[in-house]
């Protein structure tokens, strides 16, 4: 029964404290989303697909081919962010950029079984992306055959800005549910902080454990 009796207790703090909850989460999200928004840079991501071909030979030649595709893919894989390909694309941007920070913003991705590569570009702002995504895939169409013999680049899709004009990252659904749970935590740690520092006598409970006594009534008061 006392067990029952102190988690009515416990509820009915909550209960009655709800409010200061409700302002430590307003204020978490408010302080979390805010900071994120002036001191982290948005993230634009732009991307676009390349298909890597094979030149056709002789019945040998193409089971050759069968077993070696897998190879020429992870080469390409190497070869798109590599210097001979990074050092062109830096020097026709419109905006100035190093081969080592233009390697560093892509990513390069192939789906098993495919012989399809996504290239993926991030850079503060959808403009960038774009340019260094679509330059990228230009010069390794260009310079793939002479790295590469047999060997040639299909490019499926240009990226286009207008389809990345959302950031990819602060992520504010993140910051918001993570301040969500940093009110709730703070909102419940100040309210029993308060209580632990309230030395007032509210409920027989207290003058049973202060007395070490029974309670056994009370007298009304007399007007």
């Amino acid at each position: 029964m006392n067990q029952i009796a102190d988690i009515r207790h416990v509820l009915d703090i909550l209960k009655n404290k709800f409010y200061i909850i409700v302002i430590c989460i307003s204020l978490c999200i408010a302080t979390i989303d805010g900071a994120t928004y002036m001191l982290v840079k948005p993230t634009y991501k732009a991307s676009t697909e390349v298909l890597i071909e094979q030149s056709q030979g002789n019945e040998n030649q193409r089971v050759q081919d069968d077993q070696t595709s897998t190879q020429l893919l992870n080469t390409y894989l190497v070869i798109i962010k590599s210097a001979s390909i990074t050092e062109s694309v830096s020097q026709n941007l419109t905006f100035e950029i190093t081969p080592k920070q233009v390697s560093s913003s892509l990513t390069v991705e192939n789906a098993s079984g495919s012989k399809i590569i996504s290239i993926i570009a991030k850079a503060d702002s959808p403009q960038k992306a774009t340019e260094i995504v679509n330059k990228t895939t230009e010069e390794l169409k260009t310079k793939a055959p002479t790295i590469l013999k047999n060997s040639s680049v299909v490019v499926l899709e240009k990226a286009k800005s207008e389809n990345n004009l959302t950031p990819v990252s602060p992520n504010f659904k993140t910051t918001t549910v993570l301040g969500f749970f940093a009110g709730i935590f703070t909102g419940v740690f100040m309210i029993y902080l308060s209580q632990l520092l309230n030395a007032r006598i509210r409920r027989k409970e207290d003058i049973e454990e202060l007395s070490q006594y029974p309670f056994l009534g009370k007298v009304s008061q007399v007007k």
